[in-house]
């Protein structure tokens, strides 16, 4: 019987000899790296980094004297990109996904000094409501930028 006893143990701990030698110990070969804002190249670490942001860009026409419509040429950021257009009313365009720390703008220059022009930048987190983060108001030539940090 004492024969039978070491027998079975000694089973067992062969049995369990793999699985407790790979529990433990040091992985130094293993690197994780926490992801990188693209735009910023920053470590992004914090459990926001999951949220996923929308921009919503706006141009309309301001004031103007009876001379008709003047054209606009339009320059926002894109998630990857500058993108220019030209239009003559209002235009607006919602893009994303774009992640906290990103930096969008909006540019708009009207052909004429005459022809104000309105403009916006809202943000939405998550799919919840669109929140105005900057805006200008009765210009030719606008300039409007916001770094995503809610």
């Amino acid at each position: 019987m004492k024969k039978e006893a070491i027998s079975y143990i000694l089973m067992l701990i062969i049995a369990l000899f793999p699985i407790m030698t790979a529990c433990g110990g040091d992985d130094d070969d293993v690197t994780v790296k926490p992801p990188v804002n693209t735009n910023t190249n920053e470590e992004v670490t914090s459990p926001e980094s999951n949220d996923n942001y929308y921009v919503k860009y706006e141009v309309e026409e301001g004031s103007q004297n009876s001379y008709g419509r003047a054209e606009r040429t339009v320059v926002y950021k894109d998630v990857k990109e500058e993108k220019k257009i030209t239009v003559k009313s209002t235009w607006d365009g919602t893009y994303g996904p774009f992640k906290k720390g990103d930096k969008v703008y909006l540019k708009a220059k009207s052909s004429s000094v005459y022809f104000k022009s309105n403009a916006r930048i809202s943000v939405s987190k998550n799919k919840e409501a669109f929140a105005i983060q900057a805006e200008e108001r009765e210009s030719e030539d606008i300039k409007l930028e916001y770094v995503i940090d809610y």
